[in-house]
């Protein structure tokens, strides 16, 4: 675990969280989006219109669509963050996961990121960091993981 002065940890700043995140956003909206090309551009409004005249019918095809995006947006998190302990919008902010025990392992970089695929769970999450005054989401408390800001002098 990075050690800034005084022995403290470096604990990430919510405003970069919330940035690097905007930032993982757009990237897995291209990691969807561009492979889809102008056929899946056709099917997106063909099922946008769909939704439009009824918006309280889910078709199947919904329905198999939001978790193969579900899938892609926790596999997005936990394999860069198991690997590299960063996402693009961490790597940007300078941010970086760290395992509180010892060193980071899949089933910490999963669990920490279950809620990501749904912004009710997300906010819940995020509340709890703001309830508790903690830097910590309830599942990296959960997880024994944390999001440190590293130093300029870092070269990680």
């Amino acid at each position: 675990m990075k050690k800034g002065l005084l022995n403290k940890t470096n604990y990430a700043p919510l405003w970069k969280r919330i940035v690097a995140f905007i930032i993982d956003w757009i990237v897995i909206g291209f990691i969807i989006l561009l492979p889809l090309g102008s056929a899946g551009k056709s099917k997106l409004s063909s099922l946008s219109e769909t939704l439009q005249v009824t918006p309280t019918k889910l078709t199947s095809e919904m329905i198999i669509v939001s978790i193969i995006i579900a899938i892609i947006m926790i596999l997005y998190w936990t394999i860069l963050e198991y690997k590299i302990h960063q996402s693009v919008g961490k790597i940007l902010m300078r941010l970086q996961v760290v395992s509180k025990t010892k060193s980071l392992t899949l089933w910490q970089c999963l669990v920490r990121n279950l809620t990501k695929f749904s912004s009710p769970l997300l906010f819940l999450d995020v509340i709890y960091m703001l309830i508790t005054r903690s830097h910590q989401r309830f599942l990296e408390k959960t997880s024994n993981t944390e999001v440190i800001e590293l130093s300029k002098h870092d070269t990680r």
